[in-house]
């Protein structure tokens, strides 16, 4: 069998591995060897973000399925795998990216230990490529998801690390996000007049450049501090 047409195939089987673990069917240690087994086989070419994605969705399985012994160390040892091939800076952006989506992804479901575990590995990599703006958006999203998991300080600190950031490399959405995350935070506390003034300013940043989605959520934020202050 010519080289390619291998190739090929053995990309088809990775796939079908991906589609499974997105589908949510239970991945074995057998058939878990088995996708590891095609990522080695696979020789360098044009689809190593799918590799890492693949890899990724297996760390995500591991991380949402502790009670299986060994998830934690599996989870680990496919992370070190997913860094591994992510040599370039344009393939770290990428693994930056996958784990960036993924974490998010994670915390929408409230799986928040994984989505931290990811996030945190997205922050490591931001910071060795030394991107301010990919160290700021990482910041924001732990700060999102300790104030989910009611962890209010360690959600204070994200976010004034990404708000410090954010100021830093004149960039007013990065930096309205990082307020909306604190007024979120006051508000959360019931800091009223605190969580106002924060999401008034997160606000005035919006408007300045025109970002029509944030303009949105802030007036809505505001709208709920009225209805508090109203009770």
């Amino acid at each position: 069998m010519g080289k390619s047409i291998k190739q090929v195939l053995l990309g088809l089987l990775l796939l079908f591995g991906v589609l499974l673990i997105l589908s949510g069917t239970p991945v074995t240690a057998k058939n878990d060897e088995g996708a590891l087994k095609y990522l080695a086989e696979i020789s360098s070419n044009s689809k190593d973000s799918l590799k890492m994605r693949a890899i990724i969705e297996l760390v995500s399985w591991y991380l949402n399925n502790p009670e299986n012994a060994g998830s934690r160390t599996a989870a680990s040892a496919n992370l070190r795998l997913a860094n591994d091939l992510a040599k370039t800076k344009a393939q770290k952006t990428t693994l930056f990216r996958i784990l960036d989506n993924e974490g998010t992804r994670l915390r929408n479901l409230s799986r928040y230990p994984p989505s931290l575990f990811l996030h945190e590995e997205a922050l490591r990599i931001a910071k060795s490529l030394n991107k301010a703006m990919f160290i700021a958006r990482t910041y924001n999203n732990l700060g999102t998801t300790y104030r989910r998991m009611d962890e209010f300080s360690l959600a204070m600190n994200a976010h004034f690390n990404g708000l410090k950031i954010s100021d830093s490399i004149n960039n007013p959405h990065s930096s309205a996000i990082a307020l909306n995350g604190i007024g979120n935070i006051y508000l959360s506390l019931g800091n009223l007049e605190m969580a106002e003034q924060t999401f008034m300013r997160s606000l005035r940043l919006e408007r300045s450049v025109n970002q029509v989605l944030g303009i949105a959520i802030n007036l809505n934020n505001l709208g709920n501090v009225a209805r508090e202050k109203a009770i």
